[in-house]
C-alpha cells in the first residue's frame, strides 16, 4: 500500500513535474530575456560552451519566434495541466494524455535541437542542457503517468 509520502505515488509525482516545470520555465524565460533584451548569455564559455553562438544561430527561431519563447508557452501549458488536475472536468479523463502529448512533442523538439548543437551549429550551450534534462524528465514522468491511466481503465 503506498501513502502520498511514497516517492512513487502521484501526489510525490505531481511536485516533481512541477520542480521540472518551474526549472524549464525559468529557463525559457532567462533565454528569453537575453534574446529579446539583446544582452549577453551568461555562459560557461569553453572549446565545447557557447551559448551566444547557439543563442545567435538562426535555428534558434521559428518563423521569427525565438524557441525559448516557444519553451515559455510549452512550460505554462504543462503549468496549467497540472494544476488544472483534480480542478478541471476535462482533465479528470483527458489530462494525463495532454500533458504526455505536450511533453513528448517538446521532447522530441528538443532532442532535435541537441542535434543541432551537435552537429550543425558545433556548440553547446548549459542553459539548453539544463532544459533538455528538465523535459527529459518531465517525458519519464509523463510515461510512468500515462501507463497507469490506461492500467486503471481495465
Amino acid at each position: 500500500m503506498q501513502t502520498s509520502a511514497s516517492p512513487s505515488s502521484p501526489r510525490a509525482f505531481g511536485v516533481v513535474a512541477l520542480l521540472l516545470i518551474a526549472v524549464g520555465f525559468s529557463v525559457s524565460l532567462y533565454l528569453s530575456y537575453t534574446k529579446l533584451a539583446d544582452i549577453p548569455v551568461a555562459c560557461v564559455e569553453g572549446t565545447a560552451f557557447n551559448c551566444e553562438t547557439v543563442q545567435a544561430h538562426p535555428i534558434g527561431q521559428i518563423a521569427g519566434i525565438p524557441v525559448s519563447v516557444l519553451g515559455l508557452l510549452m512550460y505554462a501549458a504543462l503549468a496549467v495541466l497540472e494544476f488544472g488536475r483534480g480542478r478541471v472536468a476535462i482533465l479528470e479523463s483527458n489530462g494525463e494524455i495532454l500533458f504526455f502529448g505536450v511533453v513528448l512533442l517538446g521532447w522530441l523538439f528538443s532532442m532535435w535541437l541537441v542535434y543541432a548543437q551537435a552537429n550543425i551549429i558545433h556548440a553547446w550551450c548549459i542553459w539548453c542542457l539544463t532544459h533538455e534534462v528538465a523535459i527529459s524528465g518531465l517525458l519519464v514522468l509523463a510515461i510512468w503517468r500515462v501507463r497507469r491511466h490506461f492500467l486503471s481503465l481495465r
